[in-house]
C-alpha cells in the first residue's frame, strides 16, 4: 500500500479529498464525497446521495482496497417509481 504524507506534492494526488454539493433541476440534493489514497487507489472511498425525480432517494456507497479489488463492498439503496424499494449489498473477494 502506498501512504502519504503532508510533505508530499499536490499533484501526485496521493491523497484526494473531494466534496461536491449540487442543487438542480435535475437533482434536488446531489451530496458527492470522494476519498482516495495513494495514485493507486489502494483505498478508495466513495458515497453518493441523490434526490430527483428519477430517485426519490438514492445512497451508494462504494469501498475498494488495492487497484485489483482485494475487496470490494457494494450497498445501493433506491426508492423511486420503478423500484417501490431495492436494497443490494455485493461483497467480493478476488
Amino acid at each position: 500500500m502506498h501512504y502519504f504524507s503532508l510533505d508530499t506534492p499536490l499533484h501526485i494526488l496521493n491523497a484526494l479529498i473531494y466534496t461536491f454539493v449540487a442543487l438542480s433541476c435535475n437533482f434536488d440534493a446531489l451530496i458527492y464525497t470522494f476519498v482516495a489514497l495513494s495514485c493507486n487507489f489502494d483505498a478508495l472511498i466513495y458515497t453518493f446521495v441523490a434526490l430527483s425525480c428519477n430517485f426519490d432517494a438514492l445512497i451508494y456507497t462504494f469501498v475498494a482496497l488495492s487497484c485489483n479489488f482485494d475487496a470490494l463492498i457494494y450497498t445501493f439503496v433506491a426508492s423511486s417509481c420503478n423500484k417501490v424499494a431495492l436494497t443490494c449489498t455485493f461483497v467480493v473477494l478476488t
